[in-house]
């Protein structure tokens, strides 16, 4: 049809070009007769070649323009579907002059796993197998195979070989019913203690390090599940966490302002407008291991950095704590979005016999623990009395009328470095501290003399410190207070002051307690 459409259309508009009194009848007919020659040789070499450069090109349309030089088109034409370097193509059958022939594609696309935020990559198919790897957001490996219940996905490859991510944490793309189920699974890593697992009863004398916790295992925590925590607050580095909460959307941790802090299995991410945290609290005193994989995980012993300290057994960064009381808390904060493992392992080295088992178990002296950080119930959790703190860092603690979490709730609170002294009325609904210690009843003096130099914190007047005249070292920031009780409440401060520089304070006999903050060490002048 293209031969038909050709010929008048060219004869219209050479009919139409120039002087139309005196056309040359010889140069049109030759002109004609090139056109239609130019045509039907053309018209073989383009069917058969498919070649989507020519077909879709209506180059017929141009061809008017070019009449003054008639050979160029053929050229064009003759150029275009002589072109041999599909040979193999000579053989198709031949689509519509007018349908685009698609790019050829050698084989089926593999399928593929694609990450959307940070997630590890392990030897073999389980948390339980080390990490090698890291996929970032944005990353795509291919599927080789899968286990055989298709929770984890082996896919290439880390360093020429083959691992494995959780199937949750990635989305599959591509076609997925055909994926093989892997026949070369790594063996698993020798199996670990339940972190439940109560320990042996009889074994040799020694050190043993038992593995009491691991943050992915235990997931998603909480009091059945080895205490673990989660946490975020608004702003960086200030210590005031509140609780994420879990996500069914994704079995995820986040920030309740929607600052994108999210905790998952073993991935945290992270954001500049506020820290996301781990924490982990001991139900028992004693010797622990803390192992982690990331160096963007800094490692708090309350508000306390501990910080690395060396390598682990198992993983890469480890810090050894001794004398970890009941409840004690620890926290890994992270300063950027990160994968991440924890375990956790505690010192046994009691030799445990028959005789021993039978031996009656002694009593917890007065002056021991009473109980930790945390938020307890007075009458229930924590007798009423006066408690002095065991920790000697910043501490911040409060009386409960209720537990609502409104300012409304407390009776009294403080925060500041040292030790500190609270008495705890039987008519409080409860009692929250962190960054404390615990708490004892040992009320004991802790100065080496009431007559000795002292610094920061809450002291009994005549035990502590005796009464007189005291002169501090000084600061920018002193704060003081002469006090009559330790409720917190402003009724028991019967003086104070906030100054620069030294200062000198004259403690009364009749005063029950002193306390200070920032005034550096005072000293006993008079």
């Amino acid at each position: 049809m293209r031969r038909l459409l050709i010929v008048p259309f060219l004869v219209l508009l050479v009919a139409g070009c120039g002087n139309p009194a005196t056309p040359d009848p010889n140069e049109i007919s030759q002109l004609v007769q090139q056109a239609v020659q130019a045509t039907l040789e053309a018209q073989p070499t383009r069917q058969p070649t498919l070649a989507a450069t020519v077909v879709p090109v209506v180059t017929e349309t141009t061809l008017p323009t070019e009449a003054p030089q008639p050979a160029e088109p053929t050229a064009t034409r003759v150029e275009s579907t002589a072109t041999p370097s599909r040979p193999a193509e000579n053989t198709a059958t031949p689509a519509p002059s007018n349908t685009p022939v698609p790019t050829a594609t050698a084989t089926a696309a593999a399928p593929f796993a694609a990450a959307s935020k940070v997630v590890n990559l392990r030897a073999g198919p389980g948390t339980n197998y080390p990490v090698v790897g890291s996929m970032k957001a944005g990353d795509r490996y291919d599927i080789t195979a899968q286990n055989q219940d298709g929770s984890w996905l082996e896919v290439c490859c880390v360093d020429g070989k083959s691992v494995w991510v959780a199937k949750s944490v990635v989305t599959v793309g591509g076609p997925a019913a055909g994926i093989a189920v892997a026949q070369n699974i790594p063996p698993a890593p020798t199996a670990r203690p339940a972190p439940t697992a109560a320990p042996v009863a009889v074994r040799q004398s020694g050190q043993q390090w038992t593995l009491v916790a691991d943050a992915a295992a235990d997931f998603p925590g909480g009091q059945d599940r080895n205490h673990w925590y989660y946490l975020w607050t608004e702003g960086r580095n200030n210590f005031r966490w509140q609780d994420a909460q879990y996500s069914n959307e994704n079995g995820c941790y986040r920030d309740g302002a929607g600052l994108g802090l999210e905790i998952c299995r073993d991935t945290i991410k992270a954001d500049p407008r506020g820290d996301i945290a781990v924490q982990w609290k001991a139900s028992r005193g004693g010797t622990y291991r803390f192992e982690w994989d990331s160096a963007s995980l800094k490692f708090y012993q309350h508000a306390n950095l501990i910080g690395i300290q060396g390598q682990g057994a198992e993983l890469p960064y480890a810090a050894t704590i001794a004398g970890v009381i009941d409840w004690e808390m620890f926290f890994w904060v992270a300063a950027d979005t990160t994968p991440f493992h924890i375990r956790i392992f505690r010192l046994d080295e009691t030799t445990v016999t028959e005789a021993a088992l039978a031996a009656p178990v002694p009593s917890l002296p007065k002056g021991g623990l009473v109980f930790g950080d945390g938020t307890g119930r007075v009458g229930v959790d924590i007798p009423a009395g006066t408690y002095r703190s065991i920790g000697r860092a910043r501490c911040y603690w409060e009386r409960l009328r209720g537990f609502g979490g409104t300012l409304g709730e407390i009776i009294a609170n403080d925060v500041s470095y040292g030790p500190k002294i609270v008495t705890i009325s039987g008519t409080d609904a409860g009692f929250h501290s962190w960054g404390c210690n615990g708490w004892t009843l040992d009320l004991t003096a802790i100065t080496a003399s009431p007559t000795a130099p002292f610094g920061s914190g809450t002291y009994f007047v005549h035990k502590d410190i005796a009464p007189g005249t005291w002169q501090s070292s000084g600061s920018d920031t002193c704060y003081w207070e002469r006090l009559s009780g330790f409720s917190g409440e402003l009724k028991d401060i019967l003086a104070n002051d906030f100054v620069r520089g030294p200062t000198i304070v004259a403690i009364s006999p009749g005063d029950t307690g002193f306390s200070s903050y920032g005034c550096g060490t005072w000293t006993r002048i008079q």
